[in-house]
């Protein structure tokens, strides 16, 4: 873990210490990944679905290599609905100086899963996407219910992995992470995803990913962020 990650997390806690029963945070669970990350990502679902956390109602999925201020949290949390926003991300930032930093935000372009970027996407605004990281993602108990009802059988018996999969490929033969896979069955079940632009999360690299590095690339390198030809509003919820 880098030491920004424990700061973020020790101040998020510390924020949510209060009076006694005001906490929110009811306990954490860890997982160590390697290369098959659906795996501890699932490790993790499995571990939140059990009795011992029946009574908590949203799940925060933090990666260990980001970083935020502590009031991200509640900022997540107050733009969480259970029935209309009841996946809702952080804005994160993939690659790195020099190589392509951009928003994890996406939009489908096909039923296979094959996305493009977003990159003018509403400011501090709630904003809907087809596609986003899992890096801060906040789900509500319920969507992993219904994952797990839709996509826990196969014809082969039981799937283990009815949320998050690995080695998935679109139809133009390109491959994708286990959270595009995990987005890709959220659209397939008509489950609203959205990312609040306003929580801003930093992505430690060999630097920080933000979106003021984000906006220097883009004036930096503006031939390489092209709006491509199927571009589209992106719906901002009021």
């Amino acid at each position: 873990m880098t030491s920004a990650f424990v700061d973020s997390l020790t101040g998020t806690i510390m924020q949510d210490l209060g009076p006694e029963g005001s906490q929110r945070v009811r306990g954490t669970i860890s997982i160590q990944s390697g290369p098959r990350v659906a795996e501890a990502r699932t490790q993790i679902i499995r571990q939140f679905l059990q009795p011992n956390y029946e009574d908590a109602d949203w799940l925060l999925m933090v990666d260990d290599d980001m970083t935020w201020a502590p009031a991200a949290f509640d900022e997540l949390l107050a733009s969480a609905d259970p029935v209309e926003r009841p996946i809702v991300g952080g804005l994160c930032f993939a690659g790195e100086r020099g190589v392509f930093v951009r928003p994890t935000l996406y939009r489908f372009i096909n039923e296979s899963g094959d996305i493009e970027p977003i990159f003018d996407y509403p400011r501090d605004e709630v904003i809907r996407v087809d596609a986003t990281g899992a890096a801060f993602l906040l789900i509500h108990r319920n969507v992993l219910l219904m994952l797990a009802h839709r996509y826990g059988k196969t014809d082969k018996g039981v799937s283990p992995y009815p949320w998050f999969v690995e080695g998935m490929v679109g139809a133009t033969g390109s491959s994708y992470g286990e959270d595009i896979a995990f987005c890709l069955r959220l659209n397939h079940a008509k489950i609203p995803l959205h990312v609040n632009t306003a929580v801003k999360i930093g992505h430690v690299k060999n630097l920080v990913l933000t979106e003021e590095l984000y906006d220097q690339e883009r004036k930096a390198k503006a031939d390489e962020y092209v709006p491509t030809v199927g571009d589209r509003d992106v719906e901002v919820l009021v």
